[in-house]
């Protein structure tokens, strides 16, 4: 496959090593979470994922990240409050982080499920005035509890609680801010996480003050003694700088530590990204996120939810978004279809089916407008490699005339090598039922089968089935991409503690 494929082993692989991607998307997955997974890295780093309160209607995963070396413990919490969802997804993108050199880093991305999935700040109680304020009392929830008994089980040195807040700090504000309690070195701690705060945009943070009492702040600070600190967003900014803000926050303090090499926190690499708007002023209007690291290398078009029913697709391409990569740059399209997307319908109402309105010749043209604007921007980037992710109802290893558990390539021998690669490596963490197979010629009409015949580009649709858990089905497409994205030597990182990096909109 020439210099794109050079198998190269980069970060991401050293890190992980063989088998183990497959278990590490699940660790921060909200449902469905098996409980027990544990695996080590290539370079010692052991990671383990529990259920939390399993078995109860607050079940939640945790995920455990120990480094061979002894060092601090860290903990990282969010969703406290479930209407704060960058918490929540910074959670999920630390989850994923294996490049630690000393200690442990344990990631709760929602420790109060049931309001993040409500969307709201809570279900019953406030759970962040649940928590003891002296050693002779409890916390009075059976989350608060889980948490508190996390904290002493693992000997918690410090902690970080990701918030956000409506506005930044004002009188009615508390968003940009660090709350902590002015003890031992926790001035000289908030001082280095608002410096590289202060980095992530032009706007800068405040040290606020002293937590709220029955907080899980205050209480972890007061009563167990953990260095903790409060780290509140701001719904002023996109919700991709806000979980950029709290990874960063999360990263420094693990570099402050001596738990991962200085720098980027393991190597992250600086890279531009640009949001643009497509077919904007009209209903379909989508964004379009442009991830480019400023080093040559290949373009990949990632696309989901031209299906908008095919959730898993879409989710995944709304995660990768949050991706960066060490070469080339990335194309992605996480709702394709945004109004079939929004109804959660293959083609939304009263339009046909999008992966049927793309050229079949060479001559052709694409037969909407929405097909019309996708088609111009892949002529505009000119992808090397084109992935279209999908689901399908059925499993081909069990209905022969299903596409599920498959990826279809417009066949050329670069992409039938990358894809088998690809294969290859997801399989041998899957039974063999749920196995995945390569497939030639995606339907004619289709995004990827246009790409692929008429564009030149390197093109598969990536199927999962529907048979299955969500979860599971989004941890898939999200593991084939990083294994694209490995064999191309792309990465990818998927921490983003120093990105620099613009977020311009564009018609």
């Amino acid at each position: 496959m020439g210099s794109a494929m050079r198998h190269r082993r980069p970060w991401w692989k050293r890190v992980l090593g063989a088998g183990l991607a497959a278990g590490m998307v699940a660790a921060w997955t909200l449902a469905g979470t098996s409980s027990g997974f544990a695996a080590t890295a290539s370079n010692g780093v052991r990671v383990e994922t529990v259920q939390l309160l399993a078995g109860t209607r607050h079940a939640t995963p945790m995920t455990v990240i120990r480094a061979e070396q002894d060092g601090p413990v860290v903990l990282a919490v969010g969703g406290v409050h479930g209407d704060k969802p960058a918490g929540v997804e910074a959670g999920k993108v630390l989850a994923e982080f294996r490049d630690l050199e000393r200690g442990t880093l344990i990631v709760i991305p929602a420790l109060n499920r049931q309001a993040v999935e409500a969307g709201r700040r809570s279900v019953d109680i406030d759970l962040n005035r649940a928590f003891p304020t002296s050693s002779r009392s409890q916390p009075s929830d059976p989350r608060a509890r889980a948490v508190w008994d996390v904290m002493q089980a693992y000997g918690v040195d410090y902690l970080i609680d990701m918030h956000e807040d409506a506005r930044p700090w004002t009188s009615s504000g508390l968003g940009r801010v660090l709350v902590y309690r002015r003890v031992g070195d926790n001035q000289a701690t908030a001082q280095a996480l608002k410096a590289a705060l202060d980095k992530t945009s032009s706007r800068s943070w405040r040290l606020g003050g002293e937590p709220i009492v029955t907080g899980l702040v205050r209480s972890a600070q007061d009563v167990l003694g953990v260095s903790a600190f409060y780290v509140s967003t701001s719904r002023t900014d996109a919700m991709s700088l806000r979980v950029q803000q709290h990874v960063t926050a999360v990263m420094t303090l693990l570099e402050r530590l001596g738990m991962v090499k200085g720098g980027s926190g393991g190597g992250t690499p600086s890279n531009t990204v640009t949001v643009r708007t497509i077919l904007s002023g009209t209903v379909h209007a989508t964004k379009l996120y442009v991830i480019d690291s400023g080093v040559p290398g290949p373009t990949v078009w990632i696309s989901g939810g031209v299906h908008g029913s095919e959730l898993a697709g879409w989710m995944a391409a709304e995660r990768i978004t949050q991706w960066r990569v060490s070469r080339g740059r990335l194309i992605v399209v996480p709702h394709a279809f945004e109004l079939a997307v929004q109804q959660r319908l293959r083609a939304a109402r009263g339009y046909s089916d999008l992966n049927r309105q793309f050229p079949t010749s060479a001559s052709g043209s694409p037969s909407g407008t929405l097909a019309k604007g996708l088609w111009e921007e892949l002529k505009r980037y000119r992808p090397d490699w084109v992935f279209d992710l999908h689901e399908a109802m059925s499993n081909r290893n069990l209905n022969p005339s299903s596409v599920g558990q498959t990826i279809i390539v417009y066949p050329n021998s670069e992409i039938n090598a990358l894809v088998q690669t690809v294969i290859s490596r997801i399989n041998r963490n899957l039974s063999s039922t749920l196995d995945f197979q390569m497939l030639r010629y995606p339907v004619q009409g289709s995004l990827a089968r246009a790409a692929g015949q008429f564009l030149g580009a390197n093109a598969a649709i990536v199927e999962t089935s529907r048979l299955y858990d969500l979860d599971d089905r989004i941890d898939w497409h999200l593991t084939i991409m990083r294994y694209v994205l490995e064999e191309l030597d792309m990465g990818p990182v998927t921490h983003t503690s120093s990105l620099s990096g613009s977020q311009a909109a564009a018609a």
